[in-house]
């Protein structure tokens, strides 16, 4: 519907500032119902000032057409993110997930409670949540973007009866359904973003858009809990309860959502959001938040080689906007279809030129394709069952498990068979639930025809994958997996620095923060040539909570002399007692207790493992 331009607004005394400016579609201009909701928009997203939604600066016409300039957050959008986590092979951890769904339930809370300039409540509801709306800057700034399908009180344009609107992952099924819509609509689409964040996948996905939508329609997915068993009970609850099917059965509120999300935040989950978002991003993808916003080759400065859109000197006509794209400028025509209408547009006194980089909205020009389809856009509806009168209180269907079991009998008089080859060749499968066997048993599995199937592939250490199907009678289908290993976060420490090596295999020097590992036992060493020692540590990595192993190399001392004595270490006094001293290489070492007033001056050799405490206990009493 719309185009979305980086640019930089100039002001007085070489004031600059990059925004994003959004711009209906030149196909869509004569469009009454897009410059409709092109206004909605601006009219609702103006009206929000929250740190969490992403601010809208200013709403104008030039030359007949509208234009929104917003705030431009420099980072990416959680689609973008997931994806290089998946294309690098980071996990994104749960404590980060948690991080994420507080700010943006911050955020949509806000919009939800938001009220008029009177007083009265817009009874917002955002309609398009997905990951591909939420926005995460490289400080770690979680944002709220695109309202352009929001639905207010205040709309001018309002949908016709059944029209879907938004993702079709992320549709909740009364929306499917065409019944009438409140605020619980959003909080089905925040289970959705929660479920992606933990599990690294969509919950229903399928063959085919009318499949998706059924499997919606009727809670058919594999529960939170069953794709990541690790999940603590709770958290794979609060996931359940904002995606259950009959939407009086979900949080009444974010707020409510938000509080047991915060509930779940142990001290190993909790932290500043922002700065735990910033420290992941900044250790794993430190070049893309190093590298220019402008593409290669373009000189921010150099604008007078560049020509500008919907700018201009007052009388001089406005012929074409251009891009720069990467590494290359493009002339895209505009005033030829308004000739002799141009303007300068003016925002606040200030003018926006569009002469950096035609992008995704809010994202850097640097986007690889994602290694997960995150969202299909729905342009027309099926026809949707007529709605009954009280569909505001009919429950939806109740939710499979996920579907009726299987037996072999019973597949073999329907006539359907499944050849399934796995990798890892050892892992084991499931037809609608019910174990089948080994991946490395090369057979034809029996199952039924004319029936939803669903077949789920498992190891453990590895995240699941499964495929919803329907065999034709005395079909043969072959179906490939290939589980991806499941991630977790290990942290390294040691009082002294050391070279650490995981399972053998080196991993750096310590201090050693958010290093991905696949989950299960690990054996972590750490070697110190100077105190001349290597610990050895087992440590179990869950995938849940970020995985901790510290080495202490230096010794102690800890010595208690009746009724005093000063203490020597290789001659050096290190005080009187009682005395806890730390930080003493490993060896042997000569111990000194000395008391004048009673005579007493008593010498030994003490030997000192790494990490130990060696206790010395005299009485000098007469």
């Amino acid at each position: 519907m719309a185009e979305v331009y980086l640019a930089r607004q100039h002001g007085v005394a070489g004031f600059e500032k990059l925004v994003a400016v959004k711009l209906i579609r030149p196909d869509r201009e004569g469009q009454k119902q897009f410059v409709e909701m092109f206004i909605d928009e601006a009219r609702t997203a103006a009206q929000l000032d929250h740190p969490n939604v992403v601010q809208v600066y200013d709403f104008g016409n030039a030359d007949g057409s509208f234009f929104l300039v917003m705030e431009f957050v420099h980072g990416f959008s959680l689609a973008h993110l997931l994806a290089l986590c998946a294309e690098r092979h980071r996990e994104f951890p749960v404590s980060l997930s948690l991080a994420v769904m507080s700010s943006l339930c911050r955020g949509l809370d806000y919009a939800h409670r938001k009220t008029d300039l009177n007083g009265r409540p817009l009874n917002l509801i955002h309609r398009d949540i997905d990951t591909q709306n939420v926005f995460v800057s490289f400080e770690g700034q979680v944002k709220l973007g695109d309202f352009g399908l929001a639905k207010a009180s205040t709309r001018l344009h309002e949908s016709t009866d059944g029209t879907l609107k938004g993702k079709v992952n992320y549709l909740s099924p009364e929306m499917i359904r065409g019944e009438p819509l409140d605020q619980r609509a959003d909080i089905f689409a925040l289970g959705v973003v929660l479920y992606r964040l933990l599990t690294g996948r969509l919950p229903f996905m399928a063959d085919g858009v009318p499949q998706i939508l059924e499997n919606i329609k009727l809670g058919r997915y594999v529960r939170a809990g069953e794709a990541r068993p690790d999940l603590p009970a709770a958290l794979a609850a609060i996931v359940d309860r904002a995606m259950a099917t009959d939407r009086t059965a979900r949080f009444g509120s974010v707020a409510e959502m938000l509080a047991e999300l915060e509930a779940c935040r142990t001290a190993e989950l909790s932290g500043d959001n922002a700065a735990m978002l910033r420290k992941f991003i900044h250790a794993h993808f430190a070049d893309l938040a190093a590298a220019p916003i402008l593409p290669p080759g373009t000189d921010p400065r150099e604008e007078a080689a560049l020509k500008t859109v919907l700018t201009g000197r007052p009388g001089e006509k406005t012929r074409d906007r251009t891009l720069v794209k990467r590494q290359t400028a493009v002339t895209v025509a505009i005033d030829d279809r308004k000739p002799g209408r141009a303007k300068p547009v003016m925002l606040g006194s200030l003018l926006i030129a569009l002469v950096l980089a035609a992008l995704v909205l809010f994202q850097t020009y640097r986007s690889p394709t994602p290694a997960i389809p995150e969202s299909t856009p729905v342009s027309s509806p099926p026809a949707p069952p007529p709605v009954p009168a009280n569909a505001e209180t009919t429950p939806a269907a109740a939710p499979l498990a996920p579907v009726a079991a299987v037996t072999p009998d019973a597949a073999v008089a329907a006539g359907g068979f499944l050849i399934v080859d796995a990798k890892p060749a050892d892992a084991e499968l499931y037809l609608n639930g019910k174990f089948l066997g080994s991946a490395a048993v090369k057979k034809k599995w029996p199952a039924p025809a004319a029936t939803p199937l669903l077949i789920t592939v498992k190891k453990t250490g590895y995240l699941p994958r499964e495929k919803s199907i329907q065999l034709a009678a005395n079909e043969t289908r072959k179906l490939d997996f290939e589980l991806t290993a499941a991630l977790g976060v290990l942290n390294i420490g040691a009082d002294v620095g050391c070279e650490a090596t995981v399972d053998g295999k080196p991993a750096g020097s310590t201090p050693i923060a958010a290093l991905s590992i696949g989950v299960g036992p690990h054996q972590v060493s750490c070697v110190n040539s100077a105190v001349g020692a290597t610990l050895t540590k087992s440590v179990t990595v869950t995938g849940v909570q970020t995985a901790k192993v510290s080495f202490t190399f230096l010794a102690s001392l800890k010595a208690e002399v009746s009724p005093w004595a000063e203490i020597y270490l290789d001659g050096v006094k290190l005080g009187t007692t009682p005395l806890n001293k730390s930080g003493i290489k490993p060896g042997d070492h000569l111990v000194r207790l000395v008391n004048n007033q009673l005579g007493k001056d008593v010498s030994y050799t003490k030997h000192f493992e790494a990490g130990a405490t060696v206790t010395i206990a005299e009485s000098f009493a007469k």
